[in-house]
């Protein structure tokens, strides 16, 4: 069985369609500020979900010869800073105490070897896991040996692939995946567009990361002149996605996609008079201009306000609620905002003006 992150709460997971808007920042420090603070930690926890998963599937320590990559990486007081467009979290082979049988272009060896898995974030507000064999220009003769691993058991990796819906990317074009690691390329998975969250959208990332996690680890030993196990992994991987679970991994061709959490749960909203779940009023942080929604999360250090938990120490998902609801006559002024998480404000809603905002 390969896990799917069901058990993970997904309202502590969550991506909203207005967090694209942080990269539309004008200021170049403070979006990436924000980025960090905003997605690190829930990119965090998925890539503990995913790399559980490895763990499970292959029956190996994940962060074996792996150290954890992210993005932006920059220093709050640095002197200059670069926004790549996008944000990830991710494995890349560590450092090691030996020279890597890996060469740039101009015949001296990688410190490290130069390939990465990662669960990225665009500056459109999508989810993509996205695996780089070469993030930086190889010799050809590591090219060659790495096509020929995955050769090996192409009929194996490819079916998987196509189970996975991995696809290959180079320079924009779509391009059959067989041959592909060849040239300078990266595989990845469909894009799961923001809104996510109660639904089954963490198994349409994990299962890529999985699979792709062999590819990774293929790299890695033969970087350090090691034989290749991708035979192993490969069918470590078939063996535990052909067991029975009572998980969804993804929605199937003719149905709908499911929500995580069962029918037997009891609803979290309140009731109307007729018994049916009434949705509670949430439009604050969705409301609030661009610039004074990440001016309140800055100002509350991205803690929220009822409970004391930070988005960058406990992961969780920060909004920007009306002290005063926008329903009772409550204004967008700063002194009327508080930064609350997303159970603290589900718990508010527009029932009262509890101000939470701590002295």
């Amino acid at each position: 069985m390969i896990p799917t992150a069901a058990s993970a709460d997904p309202d502590e997971i969550a991506f909203e369609a207005i967090d694209a808007e942080i990269f539309r920042i004008p200021d170049l420090k403070t979006r990436l500020n924000v980025l960090q603070n905003y997605f690190f930690p829930r990119l965090e926890r998925l890539l503990r979900l995913f790399a559980e998963g490895v763990r499970t599937a292959y029956g190996i320590d994940p962060y074996e010869h792996m150290t954890v990559a992210y993005r932006p990486a920059h220093r709050k007081d640095a002197v200059r800073v670069k926004d790549l467009g996008e944000v990830y979290i991710g494995l890349t082979p560590g450092r090691g105490d030996v020279p890597l049988h890996v060469l740039h272009d101009d015949g001296t060896a990688f410190k490290y070897s130069p390939s990465y898995l990662l669960i990225v974030v665009n500056s459109e507000g999508a989810l993509q896991i996205v695996f780089r064999p070469y993030y930086y220009a190889v010799d050809q003769a590591f090219r060659e040996r790495f096509e020929a691993a995955v050769e090996e058991c192409w009929d194996s990796i490819g079916a998987l692939m196509e189970m996975t819906r991995i696809a290959a990317d180079v320079a924009g074009s779509w391009i059959p995946l067989r041959g592909s690691l060849l040239g300078p390329c990266q595989w990845t998975s469909p894009l799961i567009h923001f809104p996510v969250s109660e639904s089954a959208w963490l198994g349409l990332l994990s299962f890529p990361f999985v699979a792709l996690y062999s590819l990774l680890d293929t790299g890695a030993r033969l970087a350090r002149g090691e034989n290749s196990r991708l035979p192993e992994l490969i069918e470590a991987l078939k063996a535990n996605a052909e067991e029975p679970t009572d998980q969804e991994v993804g929605p199937g061709p003719d149905e709908e996609e499911k929500s995580v959490r069962t029918a037997a749960e009891p609803s979290a909203l309140p009731a109307g008079d007729d018994g049916s779940p009434v949705l509670p009023e949430l439009d604050s942080y969705r409301m609030i201009r661009d610039g004074k929604w990440y001016q309140i999360l800055a100002r509350d250090n991205f803690t929220c306000c009822g409970c004391r938990r930070s988005g960058p120490k406990d992961g969780v998902v920060l909004h920007v609620d009306h002290i005063l609801p926008r329903s009772k006559g409550g204004t967008d002024e700063v002194a009327n905002l508080q930064t609350l998480c997303a159970k603290c404000n589900l718990g508010k809603s527009n029932r009262d003006n509890t101000r939470l905002t701590q002295a």
